[in-house]
């Protein structure tokens, strides 16, 4: 996979008003660096319709990656970082292409990583009586 190009370095507030003309979104990493985002697949947009049902109250305290194709190492690793220094407790990372989420859950501010198939049940710490399986999600 080709390394992203580093655009430019922004602040939030920049990054709110940024507009370079292209019809592309971007991502802003933590360190001010923008990451052009590929469009979604019809299975990403269908997985992330049925999580937005299932979970549209639990954002706050729950983030959910679909992982795309050209996109992968973003999920795994730059969202990974993002969302452990922004304290946020649970982070899924939902991959239909390896059949698996997996779930990280931030104590001492580290993520530990569980990974969870087929008809497991995930585990959620921050939202016990959740059950979602992941062959239900396509995985």
């Amino acid at each position: 996979m080709a390394q992203a190009k580093k655009l430019k370095s922004l602040a939030f507030a920049e990054y709110l008003d940024y507009d370079d003309g292209a019809d592309v979104r971007y991502d802003l990493l933590s360190d001010g660096e923008l990451v052009p985002v590929p469009n979604e697949s019809e299975i990403n947009d269908y997985l992330a319709m049925v999580l937005l049902r299932r979970l549209s109250v639990l954002a706050m305290k729950l983030a959910i990656t679909i992982v795309a194709i050209m996109t992968g190492c973003c999920d795994y690793d730059w969202k990974r970082q993002q969302y452990q220094q922004w304290g946020i407790p649970e982070y899924w990372i939902v991959d239909p292409a390896r059949r698996q989420v997996n779930v990280l859950i931030l104590a001492n501010d580290t993520y530990e990583a569980t990974v969870y198939v087929g008809s497991q049940v995930i585990d959620s710490q921050i939202f016990p009586s959740l059950e979602v399986i992941p062959g239900s999600l396509g995985c």
